[in-house]
Order: structure tokens, then sequence, then C-alpha cells
């Protein structure tokens, strides 16, 4: 009886194919390693493919690390504590901007002026003075619009992160309104140990200091770039989370020494003093009717009596 070679199984049938050569394994591996390109797949790691894309691509886009001893952008900084949020970021700021050339060498450093972009749904789109919508962007709106590594905002976002910033530090600021202009500037009052008083201001060009008063309205008047202020008349801008209104203020509302006044509203105020004057103007009716029916009540039981 003929030996079959040993590789040959002599119960297979003559139908079925043996191992493909090495040829056809070439092939095949040549056509399954090109498949994920082919097909768009992706062949990042499993960590990276779950990582949010805002967050991704900002700390892709964001510069090497700030060598300036100040905070880096909200990415910058997120690079380097992942359970950072926007909260925690301005109270970093509020913690390492505490001088007036510190927090101007961020405003220079680290924002950008830009006009609101036109599009609503596309933040980053830069606009004209003729396109832009007029938009004012909360704090933490402005710390997440970032390009090229600087944040973006116009003169408002400028003085209402400044604004958010100080109020951490329990300083009165106020966000002060050039109608005329269109110009928005974040201004506040320090009182040096001699009791003179000093204006500041804050917005795209930086951080500038008035020169030392004997008055508050000679500081805020300073530091408005010689605005004329009216004592109980100053427009500033308010905001309700992300509803902003125009609003007035007096001069103590930059009084250092009285910073619960600078948190009163004027709207508030003017809703207060109605709700006042109606409650005194309810009471004294209610008197004047409960007296009279008094008189009318004596003037009947005294002339029953008579009869």
């Amino acid at each position: 009886m003929e030996r079959l070679p040993l590789h040959i199984d002599a119960t297979a049938s003559a139908n079925v194919r043996g191992p493909p050569g090495k040829f056809q394994r070439w092939v095949r591996t040549a056509v399954l390693g090109t498949l994920p390109f082919l097909c768009g797949g992706d062949a990042s790691p499993p960590h990276h493919r779950h990582q949010d894309t805002a967050d991704n691509y900002a700390v892709q886009k964001e510069p090497p690390p700030r060598t300036d001893g100040l905070p880096g952008t909200f990415y910058e900084e997120r690079t380097k504590d992942l359970d950072l949020t926007e909260e925690h970021y301005i109270d970093l700021l509020a913690q390492s901007l505490t001088t007036p050339e510190k927090l101007n060498q961020f405003l220079n450093s680290r924002m950008r002026y830009a006009w609101d972009s036109p599009d609503p749904d596309n933040p980053l789109q830069e606009g004209t003075e003729d396109t832009h919508r007029s938009y004012w962007q909360t704090p933490y709106e402005t710390i997440r619009r970032i390009e090229k590594g600087k944040m973006l905002g116009d003169c408002e976002d400028y003085a209402l992160l400044v604004q958010e910033i100080l109020r951490r530090q329990g300083k009165s600021a106020h966000v002060v309104l050039r109608p005329e202009e269109r110009h928005a500037m974040c201004v506040w009052v320090e009182k040096d140990d001699e009791g003179k008083y000093q204006g500041r201001r804050a917005d795209e060009n930086g951080v500038a200091c008035g020169a030392k008063r004997e008055t508050i309205a000679g500081a805020v008047q300073d530091a408005s770039l010689h605005y004329p202020i009216h004592p109980y008349w100053i427009p500033v801008g308010r905001g309700i989370g992300s509803f902003w209104y125009v609003d007035v203020v007096s001069i103590h509302a930059f009084d250092p020494d009285l910073p619960c006044i600078s948190q009163i509203s004027g709207l508030e105020l003017a809703t207060l003093t109605a709700l006042l004057g109606g409650a005194y103007g309810t009471y004294r009716l209610l008197r004047r009717r409960r007296e009279g029916a008094q008189e009318t009540w004596k003037e009947y039981v005294t002339t029953f009596r008579l009869h």
C-alpha cells in the first residue's frame, strides 16, 4: 500500500482546500490593514475617543505654559487640574491678581479685543463694528471663548470679568456706562492710609489709575476718563443671571467703607420705595375708614338715645 505524505489527510475530501499560502496571507494582511483608513476608522486609543471634543480641541490649540507667574487661561489651568470648574478658575484669578499691576498684565497678555460674533452659534467668528451683535457675555462665557491662547471679548466683557474678580476680593466695583460713546468700563475706588481716594479703571486698554483725591466723586470722575459724573445718577450695568440691564447708582456705591451699599440696585431701591409707600398709603386709608365708621356709630347711638 502506497504511503501518503504527512501533510495530507487520507479521510479529507478532495474538494477541501488546504491552508493559505504565504502570498495569500500577505494579501489578506494588507487588505485588513487598510480597511480602517478606507472606511474612516479611528485608530486612536479608547481613552482619547471619549474625551470632550471641545476641551480636547482647546487643549491642543493652547500654547505652552506661561512663565510670567500669572494664571493661564481656563483651558491652560484645566490641563493641570481636570476637575477645575469656571467657578474655581475665577476664584483662582481673585487670589492671584491682587494688585493693579498684576491685573493689568493679565488683561494685556491673556485677553484680546474682539467684536461680538454676528452668528450666535459660532462665538469664535469675529465681527465688525457694523456687523457684530450687541451681546454682554457673562464672565463664565468670556473665559470659555478662547482663540489662539487668548480670551476674546469687547469692552463690556472686559469690564464684567474684572468686576467679578474684584467683587470676590471684597471690593465695590461697577461697570460704568458711557452711552454717548457706547463704551463700558469697570470702575472702583481704593482708600489709602491717609484717607485719600484713588479711582481705578479697567477696560480693553488695561488698568489705569487716577490721582489721589479728597472726595469719592473726584476719584470716580478721574477713573471715568473725566466723564461728568452726576452724584446720584451714574449709569451702570447690572445682571440677573444671563439678563443684563442698565441701572443707576449714587456716588456712595463706590465707597470702599460701605460695601453693602454697592450691592443695592436702583431698581431694587425703587421697588422697595414703592412697596413702602403703598403700604403706608393703605394703612392711612384703612385708618381713616375705621375712624369714619367709629364716628358714624357714635352719632347713631347718641341720636337713638336722645329720642
